[in-house]
């Protein structure tokens, strides 16, 4: 017996490491994006923000476990280990929480940006007056020539 938090698919020890490293490629994405401000760069930085907020559940989930055992189940005589253990799993649960917010939200504003939430039944052409911007053109408009 005895507890066993440890994932076997993906362990838990560095979780915080490799999670912060997705975390920070995904800002590096994310600054690029808005310099660049095009739909390849905004895409990769939705998807790696929907990376980011799953990892961040993840670690979210995972530290629980620990936290919860090391505050039920000792008494005020902890090791000094297991004091150590308690304050980084809670200080990662808190970030790893604060992680999953703005990677949701920062998702959603990429969804929004890289234009997945508009209407999708519109066509777009080039005038002759002026080629140099996209026209959004109902369908309708073009069925019935208005």
């Amino acid at each position: 017996g005895g507890l066993q938090v440890e994932n076997p698919l993906w362990p838990s020890s560095g979780k915080g490491f490799w999670v912060g490293l997705v975390l920070v490629a995904t800002g590096i994405v994310g600054i690029i994006a808005s310099l660049e401000r095009t739909p390849p760069s905004i895409v990769a930085f939705t998807a790696l923000s929907s990376i980011s907020t799953v990892l961040s559940f993840y670690v979210v989930m995972t530290c629980i476990i620990p936290v919860q055992y090391d505050t039920k189940y000792s008494d005020t005589s902890r090791p000094k280990w297991q004091l150590t253990e308690l304050i980084i799993n809670s200080i990662l649960m808190a970030v790893g929480s604060f992680g999953a917010i703005i990677g949701a939200l920062s998702t959603l504003l990429g969804l929004f940006l890289s234009g997945y939430c508009v209407d999708q039944r519109n066509v777009y052409r080039y005038t002759i007056d002026d080629h140099e911007k996209i026209i959004k053109v109902l369908p309708e408009k073009l069925i019935y020539g208005i």
